[in-house]
């Protein structure tokens, strides 16, 4: 085995095991929602002070998320 070869084999071994590994991952998180999510108040947390722009946007975002979402966020 060259190795050419040998790394294509271990990549694709490597691209695999990933997407088992996703795929594993993502089939317990759908059984486990349920259909009133979210059914407390979602919280936004930012790394920004009051009044900054990040702010600004995010309690904009708050609002239309509210609104879609029928809770408080």
């Amino acid at each position: 085995m060259n190795r050419r070869h040998a790394v294509t084999v271990i990549t694709r071994f490597t691209l695999v095991g990933a997407f088992v590994a996703a795929l594993a991952n993502a089939a317990p998180t759908a059984w486990a929602q349920t259909g009133n999510y979210p059914n407390r108040p979602v919280k936004m947390i930012l790394p920004h002070g009051p009044g900054t722009s990040p702010d600004v946007v995010a309690r904009l975002l708050a609002e239309r998320l509210g609104q879609a979402l029928g809770q408080a966020v």
